[in-house]
């Protein structure tokens, strides 16, 4: 009769072997699973993190291009509108072929320039000689302005010193709005309107052999001769400091 019964040492080689087994992990079995979940879940978070990342450096670096490019518009717009501001109100009349010159490249559009070509021709037929105008522009605001946009709304605060042959001067302080469009690039004035009224701020040796100017070209408010007081126009909100407080 052949025995069922293992030795010891078969019994022990059987329980190595059993021991063997039980610890290997099945790919398939539950903790395997888990640990699978768990890497491909850390994959994600990080992609979405890496993703969230990049979007936010990509947003930022768009609105830093965005504001130079909206800043150098507007520095640009502002250069613009401050030599038209002058070329407006400053006149030579020993040299009429330069300050129409001047003039001529600051504006645009068939109702300024008739205006411009009506005003030289009067003066060249009175043929003032010995006065000059210079001007200052001590305020400037754009007051409407979207970029990209052509068109552009500047307000300035202009002092206008028209000088004699003979050392007499008066001093104005004029405010003017100006519409701008962009033409080829550059800012170009399609109207000028006077805000206010101009006001005397100075006057030095009488006001006898100052220029006279046409209609166009003289401002509106105090005459020659008044007596100076210095307030002029009141100023819009973009020009005025804010009160304490506010």
């Amino acid at each position: 009769m052949i025995s069922s019964q293992r030795s010891p040492t078969d019994r022990k080689g059987y329980g190595v072997a059993v021991s063997e087994k039980i610890g290997q992990t099945d790919p398939a079995s539950p903790v395997h699973g888990a640990s699978g979940r768990r890497l491909a879940v850390a994959v994600v978070v990080l992609f979405v993190v890496a993703l969230a990342a990049l979007l936010w450096v990509g947003w930022a670096w768009w609105k830093a291009i965005d504001h130079s490019r909206t800043a150098s518009a507007r520095d640009a717009l502002l250069g613009d509108a401050r030599q038209a501001a002058v070329y407006l109100n400053a006149f030579d009349t020993n040299d009429l072929e330069t300050t129409f010159a001047n003039i001529e490249s600051v504006i645009t559009g068939e109702q300024l320039r008739a205006e411009m070509e009506e005003a030289r021709a009067q003066l060249e037929t009175d043929s003032p000689t010995g006065g000059r105008i210079s001007a200052d522009v001590s305020d400037l605001a754009i007051v409407d302005f979207e970029p990209g946009s052509d068109e552009a709304v500047a307000v300035a605060v202009v002092l206008r010193t028209t000088s004699g042959p003979t050392g007499q001067s008066v001093t104005q302080r004029v405010m003017m709005q100006m519409q701008l469009l962009r033409v080829d690039g550059s800012w170009k004035v399609a109207q000028s309107d006077q805000v206010g009224t101009a006001a005397l701020v100075a006057e030095h040796g009488g006001q006898e052999g100052l220029p006279e100017l046409p209609g166009e070209l003289a401002p509106d408010g105090d005459a020659p001769g008044a007596e100076p007081n210095g307030e002029g126009p009141a100023e819009p909100a973009e020009l005025q400091p804010e009160e304490p407080g506010e």
